[in-house]
């Protein structure tokens, strides 16, 4: 059993995908992230580390870059896959903490794997504020999910906090790219 599938049925509430996203929606994140800019940026919930990989390619040297990951396995997974990257093991909720804690009064470009449609809604809220505050003004928050849930009403309420949080909401365009099709929500402060 691979180490998605173990940790969604183990963790149904904090593991929402059944494999690693695959490299082309990663590409469409990446490229659209504006990685070779940015001064600093924010990883949440990396899994096993796929994007953690591709953000450390497109990254300049001196970019300050860490993760946060609530799942152990997942956390030992990606600094594995990727040791000279700084992953947390803690929940995206505390990010203002770990912001301060790397002297930064904002972040540039946040990229995130979260299972946005199972969280309840006061987590969702709790973490999108935190993201918000987090960001530079016209700082990019991009976050992927499967293409299915974009009808769902989980799907539908999770795409509505992001139009009113966010000043700019753009779906990218859609990738069959794994087990589901999936995009990502490109969203500016």
């Amino acid at each position: 059993m691979s180490t998605f599938l173990k940790q969604m049925f183990s963790n149904p509430f904090s593991t929402g995908g059944i494999a690693p996203c695959g490299p082309q929606i990663v590409k469409i994140v990446t490229d659209h992230a504006g990685l070779d800019e940015a001064r600093s940026v924010v990883e949440l919930g990396p899994g096993t580390g796929v994007f953690t990989e591709e953000i450390l390619k497109k990254t300049l040297p001196d970019t300050v870059f860490f993760g946060l990951e609530i799942n152990h396995e997942f956390v030992e997974a990606t600094r594995k896959r990727c040791p000279e990257a700084l992953i947390y093991e803690d929940s995206a909720e505390n990010l203002l903490e770990y912001t301060a804690r790397h002297n930064l009064t904002e972040v540039d470009c946040i990229i995130s794997t979260l299972p946005w449609t199972i969280f309840p809604k006061e987590l969702r809220e709790r973490i999108l504020n935190v993201v918000y505050a987090a960001l530079k003004p016209g700082g990019v928050f991009l976050t992927v999910s499967y293409s299915h849930m974009k009808n769902l009403p989980s799907g539908i309420k999770f795409s509505k906090q992001l139009k009113h949080t966010f000043s700019g909401v753009t779906p990218t365009k859609g990738v069959w790219d794994g087990p589901l099709p999936m995009f990502a929500y490109h969203c500016v402060k």
